[in-house]
């Protein structure tokens, strides 16, 4: 399924447990090398991943648990991640 992350297809609290690795830090970034569809707008607006981080808030019910894994370091904009 592909989807983008700040707008997710599913209702209000319907995840009792989530989880994310090595995707957060691609939001909005320069992601075309894994698309099939280039059709989806790609910008380097590096605060766009809040967004994500909003909507997974969102569809995780009450007391569910969140995993995220991304790198951990200095920030740094790489074009593609961050």
């Amino acid at each position: 399924m592909l989807g983008d992350s700040r707008n997710l297809d599913f209702r209000d609290d319907c995840f009792d447990i989530i989880l994310r690795v090595s995707t957060i830090e691609h939001v909005q970034m320069d992601n075309a090398m894994y698309l099939r569809s280039k059709d989806m707008p790609q910008t380097e607006d590096t605060g766009e991943f809040l967004l994500a981080v909003q909507e997974m808030k969102s569809v995780l019910e009450p007391g569910g648990a969140r995993y995220v894994r991304f790198p951990f370091d200095d920030q740094e904009n790489h074009g593609w991640f961050q």
